[in-house]
């Protein structure tokens, strides 16, 4: 019996007017990239925090502007959705609601920004979530990223309690490259009057965060 490692075989396939990319083995199944999709790759960015001048809604202002050319990057508005209640559910569910559960349905992927309240995530953000599964769940193999701005543990809880929220829903989020930027240690250049982050080497990881998510995305959904 022949052992030891069995070399991964480039190929490249079309179909249905698309170009495929990939890698496979003999003992793995075949992992495929989507490298010409006829549009961008549609990314939705979720922000836990409606607070004005917020470092985490600011961090998806970043990932909008560093966004790859393949990438179309969108910010929700969840500040609008009513608290959720299953009364609401059926048969109509508020406008506010209908529209942003729309936004996450036609998108191919969701950049979560969390910030870490009570060793979990905020309110509001298990609120937009709550509506997003229930009837029908929108976010049903929904691949997903998520980055924190906060203090010593630069929000590692209130990711962690995320990914915990999400395994119902059956969202798949992205394991590394794992974005934690600790604001209140002086090594982080942002404007405490905007929530913007101007730090260029943060910036860098966030672009770096967008283009793992793209990759993640076409792997999931090819």
């Amino acid at each position: 019996m022949t052992t030891g490692f069995i070399p991964a075989v480039d190929f490249v396939a079309q179909s249905h007017g698309k170009v495929f990319a990939g890698q496979c083995n003999l003992r793995q199944r075949c992992v495929v990239v989507n490298m010409t999709a006829a549009g961008k790759l549609k990314v939705l960015g979720i922000s836990g925090s409606i607070r004005k001048a917020s470092a985490n809604s600011g961090l998806l202002r970043a990932a909008k502007e560093v966004a790859p050319n393949d990438v179309e990057f969108e910010i929700a508005d969840i500040s609008r959705l009513p608290i959720f209640n299953s009364d609401l559910v059926d048969p109509d569910q508020p406008a506010e609601v209908v529209e942003f559960k729309e936004k996450v349905k036609s998108c191919d992927a969701i950049f979560f920004a969390t910030p870490e309240y009570n060793f979990s995530v905020t309110p509001v953000l298990k609120n937009a979530i709550d509506w997003c599964s229930n009837n029908p769940n929108v976010l049903n193999e929904k691949p997903c990223t998520m980055g924190s701005c906060g203090g010593g543990g630069g929000g590692a809880l209130g990711q962690i309690a995320l990914r915990n929220v999400l395994v119902f829903p059956n969202v798949h989020p992205l394991n590394k490259p794992q974005l934690l930027i600790k604001l209140f240690d002086g090594s982080v250049e942002w404007d405490k009057e905007t929530g913007d982050i101007k730090d260029e080497k943060w910036r860098g990881r966030i672009k770096a965060q967008v283009e793992a998510l793209a990759v993640w995305a076409r792997r999931i959904n090819p």
